[in-house]
């Protein structure tokens, strides 16, 4: 049997031990890791309060002030002829309208040929911004923003309502406006109206 010399013993029983210590976590290590998952546990948490306390009713005046009669007549001056007119209402200033754009997009980019898109602006104070937005003030449409209008060809109102849902201000998403759209198209029966009012989300009024 060969033996190792004392000081070869030595350097590697002490090489093994470094080695051991440094596989171990210290408890200062340990503690910072700790730390840091309550920190993002805590952020979480908040944001996700954040979120639920954003979420506010599409429409906060007195659905009474709107007629949804007059709207649906009124709303065949907005008609183009032979195409679909999907008209986003948007208001300046407004983080709800700035995060609804990511869906607006993904519905333009995935729209047929005869669907024109149009943008109404509103200032932050809820006055029109451009003449689109001043001619669905006059009729009548309420100026909750980020909302969508879908009229069809033949003048028919399909969807007035929100342009896109979410949990709150850091997300939007939803299938009311694809939906009107489909309807407008004649993909899903009679166009039939739909005025969308009663959702919670992020919105500016």
């Amino acid at each position: 049997m060969a033996f190792l010399p004392l000081g070869v013993m030595e350097s590697t029983l002490t090489v093994s031990l470094i080695n051991k210590d440094k596989g171990r976590m210290s408890k200062k290590e340990a503690w910072v890791w700790v730390l840091l998952g309550v920190w993002l546990t805590a952020m979480l948490i908040g944001l996700w309060l954040l979120q639920d306390g954003t979420k506010q009713p599409f429409l906060i005046e007195p659905v009474a002030k709107f007629n949804e009669a007059q709207l649906r007549d009124r709303a065949s001056t907005l008609a183009l002829a032979d195409r679909i007119r999907v008209i986003a209402i948007k208001r300046e200033g407004c983080m709800c309208s700035t995060v609804a754009d990511r869906h607006w997009d993904k519905i333009v980019a995935g729209a047929a040929s005869d669907v024109q898109f149009d943008n109404a602006w509103l200032s932050e104070s809820g006055d029109a911004a451009n003449d689109l937005a001043a001619q669905l003030l006059a009729l009548g449409f309420p100026a909750s923003a980020p909302a969508a209008l879908v009229v069809s060809a033949n003048g028919e109102l399909a969807y007035h309502g929100p342009l896109s849902t979410g949990a709150g201000c850091y997300s939007a998403e939803g299938i009311f406006v694809d939906q009107a759209i489909d309807r407008a198209q004649g993909k899903s029966g009679s166009v039939n109206a739909s005025f969308n009012w009663f959702e919670l989300g992020c919105y500016c009024q």
